[in-house]
């Protein structure tokens, strides 16, 4: 594994390509407290370097400080770079952050993963915001020990009962790449469902995960929403946002505390934190890497001894120390 830490990523990526050749683990950390303003700014243009740097090897994470940086961009090229995203409000929380991405590292079992997705109709949409690198087909971060990571689709039910005629529904296939080099192909199918009455979908069992996960999905959708109308200074309709979040996370204990926060930062007028905490918290519930473990029940307690890559937290930008 080679590491190296600049304020600029692309000197970092220089200096490890050297190093890229397949053998070595490269990852470029890129720490910064403020904008884009030097050199390339555009953010698409930033995105299409770090996907390239990726493409060739070389994996972007960032750690954003303080309250001043773009977080828009640090997100979207952590996105691109296939790497993780952090931030911390004081130095005190940069310790989690760089815990989190070593202790992340440390236990990579598959360094690449690329799903594919197999599917005849036209309306599949992605829910999460991994990387597209074609038609159907995404590239996501790598999985530790210990970890699982898990993709959401939506299909409309209508042309799921149309081409389910013709064979399955939805093959999905997983290309890894361990720690040693070696890639597999892993597949799954979504076999024919029958055709059910309203009464019979309405009493079927539920799967309690898949359905908190579609549920993190939309309302990390609502946060976005929310943050955009933040920056708008809309306040009035950011509460009917919050509000909306606290009724849709009742029953999950993690969200609905950090809805809690939320809307304390929403009653103090704190924008800048507030913006913040939406594109992380809405990251999280869509990216994160999800312990094996991963069920319902939360406490800070128990969160705070898992390695730091897989802790759950109420606000994002504060060290576990200082959840509350």
């Amino acid at each position: 594994m080679v590491l190296k830490i600049r304020s600029d990523q692309l000197k970092g990526a220089e200096i490890l390509a050297p190093e890229s050749n397949g053998d070595n683990l490269c990852r470029v950390i890129l720490l910064s407290d403020g904008q884009a303003n030097a050199g390339i700014v555009r953010l698409d243009r930033i995105c299409d370097q770090v996907t390239e740097l990726a493409r060739v090897g070389i994996s972007t994470t960032t750690v954003g400080f303080g309250l001043d940086f773009n977080e828009e961009l640090m997100t979207a090229m952590s996105n691109a770079g296939q790497g993780n995203a952090w931030y911390g409000e004081r130095v005190e929380d940069l310790q989690e952050s760089f815990d989190s991405e070593m202790s992340y590292l440390s236990q990579l079992v598959f360094k690449e993963v690329e799903v594919i997705a197999h599917y005849s109709g036209r309306q599949l949409k992605m829910r999460n915001d991994y990387l597209s690198i074609k038609k159907n087909t995404w590239r996501i971060s790598g999985i530790a020990l210990g970890s699982e990571k898990w993709v959401a689709f939506t299909m409309p039910m209508r042309e799921v009962i149309d081409i389910q005629r013709d064979g399955s529904i939805l093959e999905i296939e997983l290309v890894v790449t361990d720690s040693h080099n070696r890639r597999h192909n892993l597949f799954a199918k979504l076999l024919d469902m029958p055709v059910v009455s309203i009464q019979e979908y309405l009493e079927a069992p539920e799967d309690e995960l898949v359905a908190r996960r579609f549920q993190e999905v939309e309302m990390a959708d609502i946060q976005r929403e929310a943050r955009n109308l933040v920056r708008d200074g809309d306040w009035v309709r950011v509460e009917r946002m919050i509000i909306e979040l606290e009724e849709r996370s009742r029953n999950n204990p993690w969200v609905q505390e950090s809805v809690k926060y939320l809307r304390k930062l929403m009653e103090d007028k704190d924008r800048a934190r507030l913006e913040k905490e939406l594109v992380y918290a809405s990251r999280s519930m869509k990216n994160r890497s999800a312990d094996i473990v991963d069920n319902i029940q939360f406490s800070i307690s128990a969160e705070s001894i898992k390695p730091a890559f897989l802790r759950k937290k109420t606000s994002q930008g504060r060290n576990s120390d200082s959840q509350s």
